[in-house]
């Protein structure tokens, strides 16, 4: 009876865990759809940013420059670029920034808005989109030079487990994502890298 039983629900469960990754790449999506918009290819980060999130609309409920936590100086609540919550009533944040060179201060202040600032709840996924203000052929040189920094010189609050590259469709989105643990429960940040074209 137990053998049937599980064999029943099996396909509820895979679909459950199917809805909670989807997320992940609903938001590649956005960033391809928006990506392939010459509007979006001199816009400022908000502007980019809006986009994303008004494709994320049609599934998940969002929120831009929503308060949260606590502002860099500490006086203040945060801002977050973006918040996804989807039908499980689950928060997801977002956080972006224009990077045109591995600008290593600007890297560790928006990993630490996003990673501890904010976030007071420890959100289980988080993620860093990146808009890479690139020329063609230097792209790869900038993810690089970003890959090496989080592995090796950039301070996170919360101990990084691992790193590791995720696949992508195309050549000109580069995905890292980094494991953490936070109160014994492993947490995810996806370092999401986007080539923009500077033409």
């Amino acid at each position: 009876d137990e053998v049937n039983f599980i064999k029943e629900i099996e396909p509820t469960l895979k679909s459950i865990s199917d809805k909670k990754s989807n997320l992940y790449n609903d938001i590649l999506n956005a960033c391809f759809k928006m990506q392939e918009n010459k509007v979006f290819w001199t816009a400022d980060e908000n502007t980019r940013t809006k986009q994303i999130l008004d494709l994320l609309s049609a599934n998940y409920f969002t929120k831009d420059q929503s308060t949260y936590g606590k502002s860099e100086t500490g006086k203040k609540q945060g801002s977050v670029d973006g918040v996804v919550t989807d039908n499980t009533q689950t928060e997801n944040f977002i956080e972006a920034f224009n990077l045109g060179s591995v600008n290593k201060e600007v890297i560790q202040r928006h990993v630490n808005k996003v990673e501890s600032n904010y976030d007071a709840k420890g959100l289980l996924n988080k993620y860093l989109i990146v808009y890479c203000n690139v020329q063609d052929n230097k792209f790869d040189k900038l993810y690089t030079g970003y890959l090496d920094y989080i592995n090796s010189g950039l301070e996170f609050k919360f101990q990084k487990i691992e790193t590791s590259i995720k696949e992508t469709k195309y050549a000109n989105i580069k995905v890292v994502k980094s494991l953490h643990l936070r109160e014994s429960t492993e947490v995810t940040l996806y370092h999401i890298l986007v080539k923009m074209s500077t033409e």
